[in-house]
């Protein structure tokens, strides 16, 4: 199996009080190559990432969160969280089912995996692209366009009518860049709202607008706000973008974070042009830097490279 990702979740089986659980998560039948506590407070909760050792207090609507990143696991690998009454399963369990849970102590302790590789590596001629990266090679990123149907319920009409107007702007300027680049980016948020048919099939048609193969990365506007994506590894929620990005360049669940435009851009080997719409921004880099180090890299970018920096803003 590799390495696999496995999420261990701590909430109260009450309805209104706090419950407490102390004990110690241990790995058998595998190396625990990582391991990470999320929404642990201080001062409350305690996890001592060296041993597995922590204390939980959780209600019904707050869990705690405890992530391991296993390496050399199997099926027959065994997860166990050890207190005064304990639990253990073996990955093979998560594999014939979307999750399982136990309650200790009065609190509901529940295991699934993270596919983090089901997106696996992208095809570019997946979407009709055979370039290769190289000296030649570039691309653009639209970050954070959050387009959509003015009229769709829910929605601000006045907002969506601003920003449908820098998209459409952005995609005249896109297409008219010389050279041409091999594939266009659209980082989450591509809607406004809250991920309604309506917002993705305007946005759709503003990028089949484009001449060049188009892909969508996901963000928080993508789905309705605190939707569940339980049991197990529930992705119902995001129906919508799925089929908007299967319609727009035929790709199957295809789900896109911004891990993976990142990993792109942090290797700093292929140039890139970057359009950020509000207000319309076009910025053509020769090499490409970290998210963290966008704004500071660009300021040295004017003085760097002027020769291949184009800058246009309304």
């Amino acid at each position: 199996m590799g390495e696999i990702i496995d999420r261990l979740e701590f909430r109260s089986a009450q309805e209104i009080s706090t419950t407490s659980y102390e004990g110690r998560i241990q790995v058998k039948g595998g190396k625990t190559a990582r391991i990470k506590s999320y929404f642990f407070e201080a001062g409350e909760d305690e996890f001592a990432p060296e041993n597995g050792r922590f204390q939980s207090h959780s209600s019904n609507l707050q869990a705690d969160v405890v992530v391991l990143w296993l390496s050399e696991a199997s099926e027959n690998t065994r997860i166990s969280i050890d207190g005064d009454e304990a639990f253990s399963f073996q990955l093979s369990e998560l594999l014939s089912q979307p999750e399982v849970s136990k309650t200790l102590e009065n609190t509901e302790i529940t295991a699934n995996l993270l596919l983090d590789k089901e997106i696996g590596y992208l095809q570019l001629e997946a979407v009709g692209e055979n370039s290769q990266p190289g000296a030649d090679f570039s691309f653009v990123i639209m970050a954070d366009p959050q387009g959509g149907d003015p009229e769709e319920e829910g929605n601000w009409p006045t907002r969506m009518k601003i920003h449908n107007a820098w998209i459409e702007d952005s995609i005249r300027r896109t297409n008219e860049m010389d050279p041409q680049h091999q594939f266009t980016l659209v980082l989450g948020d591509i809607v406004d709202s809250q991920g309604q048919m309506a917002n993705f099939e305007q946005m759709n048609d503003f990028m089949n607008r484009l001449e060049s193969p188009v892909l969508y990365a996901i963000g928080n506007h993508e789905t309705r706000y605190s939707s569940k994506f339980i049991p197990g590894y529930n992705m119902e929620a995001f129906n919508n973008y799925f089929a908007a990005q299967k319609a727009l360049n035929g790709m199957e669940q295809c789900c896109i974070p911004l891990i993976w435009a990142n990993s792109i851009l942090s290797s700093g080997q292929i140039p890139c042009l970057i359009i950020s719409g509000k207000p319309t921004l076009i910025i053509l880099t020769g090499w490409s830097v970290t998210w963290r180090k966008i704004k500071r890299a660009l300021l040295s970018f004017f003085n760097t490279f002027p020769a291949i920096l184009s800058v246009s803003t309304r």
